[in-house]
């Protein structure tokens, strides 16, 4: 039996909780630990990234320039009984003129014991 609405919006509201406390460390590795060992990141039309060393190097070239952001989010749902988590919103950036801009995202999570959960793959498109 799958996991129900609020189990699933529960686990993924700790799963972003984590990660903003993870971005306000300004270390990548903290970041990183965040990530399945196999975990994809994906900037749609641009590039991936694959791995934990590889996703390092992305959060130390995004911490030399740091911008405020937030995450909306539009929906959460599970795959495989609760195996996977998947998250759809918007990443909100502060732009240097002190407006918003808005990139549609897609945060899948992968279950590695009874309530954690790390990024496995990770889409934005900027």
């Amino acid at each position: 039996m799958g996991l129900s609405q609020e189990e699933i919006d529960a686990r993924l509201k700790k799963v972003k909780e984590d990660f903003e406390a993870a971005i306000a460390t300004g270390d990548p590795q903290n970041v990183a630990d965040l990530y399945h060992p196999n975990a994809v990141m994906v900037h749609v039309g641009k590039d991936a990234i694959y791995g934990r060393e590889e996703i390092i190097k992305v959060f130390e070239e995004m911490f030399k320039d740091p911008c405020d952001f937030t995450t909306l989010v539009d929906a959460n749902f599970e795959a495989g009984n609760g195996e996977y988590l998947i998250q759809r919103g918007r990443v909100a950036i502060k732009l240097p003129d002190e407006t918003m801009k808005e990139f549609p995202f897609e945060q899948i999570c992968k279950r590695v014991s009874d309530e954690k959960y790390l990024i496995y793959h990770d889409e934005v498109e900027m």
